[in-house]
């Protein structure tokens, strides 16, 4: 059985090709791309013989479920005869929407979505687990200790490939700063598991790799850099009818020239530092946020402005959840008129970066489009 393992792709999966069956590396296409979302020189590819594909999470960037239905298109679009997927700290959707995410999973029923559960697949016993230590509340975070431990105990001991979004404490776990952030009690309970084989993960972008410790294979597949660029390739393993493994070199092309032209609207002309100085662009929190009935694309957000509360209409219900605008804040310009949208008065404009795949960031967010366009 051939393994292939990845994971964090961020919603940049346009950069992970296929080698359809009879080509050369001389006419590599493109599965799925989403435009010019990465800044790279070339990509890697997926051979069209795989028999087991396994992705450690963080599909998406924000968890929305356009992104994860792009996501699922593509991955479903993959050669390979198995295809395993958990959900990663990003992916909002699997966690605070779990009805809407069943409903696009059942799109695609040749992906196998794993959470807290195992399945068997000519006799490998593959387990899932998206949950990883609480960092800033992101999806699937769950404190250190009792709270996690409980989940990791959960982990039959008859495994042979363990799926979680973070690492095990000490291995593949070190962040820029230094710090080994991987989960203390994940490692203490590995030991326990004595027909191991393969442990795949993700989370921490700078320290991907493979180790091979006590004949069980660690792998951190997170496909993206720390800056949210594509740079790691594919890890792949043989294992046996006797599930003995080895690890494999997928082949690679070093450069495939994909990449097509960003189209992004022309910069507009220039304004005086007086114009600019006019807008009061002040930090505000969403009290609320609900669909605008009838209007796909419309938000009707309640905002605290630290003086006022405001209503306030956006046209971005398509590009972002509601779990990831209620409680937290945003950059609002306050100083325009009111304008009625959709019948409401709108008294206030959200400030977000629009990517040219239009994915929404938060200006400045590690991943950001070079050229993002600042919308509202």
């Amino acid at each position: 059985m051939k393994v292939v393992t990845i994971s964090d792709t961020h919603s940049r999966h346009g950069w992970i090709y296929k080698l359809s069956e009879g080509e050369s590396l001389d006419n590599i296409e493109t599965v799925y791309h989403i435009q010019g979302t990465i800044n790279a020189s070339g990509g890697v590819f997926l051979p069209c013989d795989i028999d087991l594909l396994i992705h450690a999470g963080d599909m998406s960037m924000m968890g929305t479920e356009t992104e994860i239905e792009q996501f699922l298109k593509w991955y479903s679009s993959i050669r390979a005869k198995y295809k395993v997927l958990i959900a990663g700290n990003h992916d909002f959707l699997f966690e605070k929407q779990r009805m809407i995410a069943k409903d696009l999973l059942a799109k695609y029923p040749d992906i196998i979505y794993l959470e807290t559960e195992e399945v068997v697949i000519e006799g490998i016993k593959i387990y899932g687990e998206p949950r990883q230590p609480w960092f800033h509340s992101w999806a699937f975070n769950v404190e250190r200790g009792e709270a996690i431990k409980r989940y990791w105990d959960a982990i039959p001991e008859d495994v042979n490939i363990l799926v979680t979004h973070g690492p095990p404490k000490g291995i593949l776990d070190m962040t820029m700063s230094g710090e080994n952030v991987g989960c203390e009690d994940l490692l203490y309970r590995l030991p326990y598991l004595e027909q191991l084989k393969l442990v795949v993960f993700g989370h921490i972008h700078e320290h991907a790799g493979c180790e091979l410790i006590n004949g069980v294979y660690y792998v951190n597949a997170s496909a993206l850099n720390v800056r949210y660029q594509l740079q790691n390739r594919p890890q792949a393993f043989i294992i046996d009818k006797d599930k003995n493994i080895r690890k494999i070199e997928l082949m690679e092309k070093e450069s495939v020239e994909t990449v097509e032209e960003k189209k992004f609207p022309p910069i507009k002309s220039q304004i005086t530092y007086e114009d600019y100085q006019k807008l009061d662009i002040r930090i505000c929190a969403v009290l609320s946020a609900e669909k605008v009935e009838g209007k796909d694309k419309l938000y009707k957000l309640e905002i605290d402005t630290g003086i006022d509360k405001r209503i306030v209409v956006s046209g971005i219900a398509h590009q972002i959840a509601t779990s990831q605008l209620i409680g937290y804040s945003f950059p609002f310009v306050l100083n325009l008129p009111p304008r009625k949208i959709a019948g409401i008065e709108s008294n206030a404009m959200i400030v977000l970066a629009e990517g040219s795949d239009e994915r929404l960031f938060l200006p400045g967010e590690p991943g950001t489009e070079i050229g993002s366009i600042v919308t509202k």
